[in-house]
C-alpha cells in the first residue's frame, strides 16, 4: 500500500488475504515480512515510543504532600491532649523587644510547676507571643516542630540581636555609696547589679563593695581595719550595722515626739 498526496492507493501486488487464494495471501505474508527487516532496532525503539502516554508535567511542590493547615507544630503535637483543669500561667508577653533567653525561662519556670509535658509547652509557647515574635512562628515551616526544645532553640536564635549584653565583675567598681544613702539601699543596689554578671570573680566583688563604701562610714572605717577576706562574712557584718542603724533611726524618731510633746504641754502651762 502507498500514499499518493492525501489518498492512499492499494498495492496492486499485494491484495487483502481474506479476499484472495491462498497462494495471493501467501505472497502478501512475504511482502509484510520483508518490510519488517528493513526496519532497524533504532527505528522501532523511536515507533515504540511514540506510542508512549507522555505523563502530565507537576512541580516538585505540587507533588510533594503538602499540609494545608500551615501549622508550624507537628501533628503529634498538636493531638496531644491537656491535662484537666488546665490553665495557663500568667507569662510576660514578648514581641522581639526583650531578652529572648529570660522568655523561655519565664515560661519554663511557669510550665514546670503545672508539671506538663513536652507536648503541652509547645502548644502553650506560641500563646506569649506578638507583634514580631508571633510573626516569625507563623513563618516556620508546616509542622516541623517536634519538640520544645528545638522550638526554644530556634527562637532564641532568631531574636539572638535582643539579647541582653551581660556585664563583667568590673563592672561593680563603678557603683559607690551616695552621701545620704543607707547601707542597706547600697547592698541592695550590689545586689542586683552582680544579678546581671555572669559568673561574676568573688574577689572582685568583694574588692568593688570595700571600694564603693561611702569612706566616712563607720562601717567602711570597720571593715578596712579588719578585713573580713570574703563576701559572706562582709555581708552578715553589714546586716548587724543595718539593724542598728534602723535602731537609731526609731529611738531618735521617738526621742524627737518626746521633745515635741515637751514643748507642746510647756506652752499650755505658760500663762498668756
Amino acid at each position: 500500500m502507498t500514499r499518493s498526496g492525501s489518498c492512499y492507493r492499494r498495492d496492486p501486488s499485494v491484495e487483502d488475504s481474506t479476499n484472495s487464494s491462498p497462494a495471493q495471501a501467501a505472497k502478501a505474508e512475504t511482502f509484510r515480512r520483508s518490510i519488517h527487516k528493513k526496519r532497524t532496532p533504532e527505528s522501532r525503539s523511536q515507533e515504540r515510543d511514540s506510542w508512549k502516554v507522555v505523563p502530565r508535567y507537576h512541580s516538585p511542590e505540587r507533588s510533594r504532600p503538602r499540609d494545608e493547615s500551615g501549622y508550624p507544630l507537628s501533628k503529634a503535637i498538636e493531638k496531644a491532649k491537656l491535662p484537666p483543669n488546665f490553665r495557663m500561667p500568667q507569662c510576660d508577653l514578648y514581641d522581639r523587644t526583650g531578652d529572648p533567653g529570660e522568655h523561655v525561662y519565664q515560661f519554663q519556670t511557669n510550665m514546670l510547676l503545672l508539671q506538663v509535658s513536652d507536648a503541652v509547652m509547645c502548644r502553650a509557647f506560641p500563646t506569649t507571643l506578638r507583634k514580631a515574635a508571633h510573626a516569625w512562628f507563623k513563618s516556620l515551616q508546616p509542622r516541623s516542630i517536634y519538640s520544645f526544645g528545638q522550638l526554644s532553640d530556634l527562637f532564641q536564635k532568631h531574636f539572638v540581636s535582643s539579647r541582653s549584653r551581660r556585664k563583667n565583675s568590673t563592672s561593680l567598681l563603678n557603683i559607690v555609696q551616695e552621701k545620704n544613702e543607707s547601707l542597706a539601699c547600697f547592698i541592695g543596689r550590689f545586689n542586683a547589679a552582680t544579678l546581671e554578671i555572669d559568673n561574676s570573680d568573688e574577689s572582685v566583688k568583694y574588692t568593688a563593695f570595700i571600694r564603693g563604701l561611702r569612706p566616712t562610714s563607720k562601717f567602711a572605717f570597720s571593715v578596712n581595719k579588719s578585713p573580713l577576706g570574703n563576701m559572706k562574712a562582709l555581708l552578715e557584718k553589714a546586716n548587724k550595722y543595718i539593724q542598728a542603724e534602723e535602731y537609731l533611726e526609731t529611738h531618735r524618731g521617738r526621742r524627737g515626739e518626746g521633745k515635741e510633746e515637751q514643748k507642746k504641754r510647756s506652752r499650755e502651762l505658760t500663762p498668756p
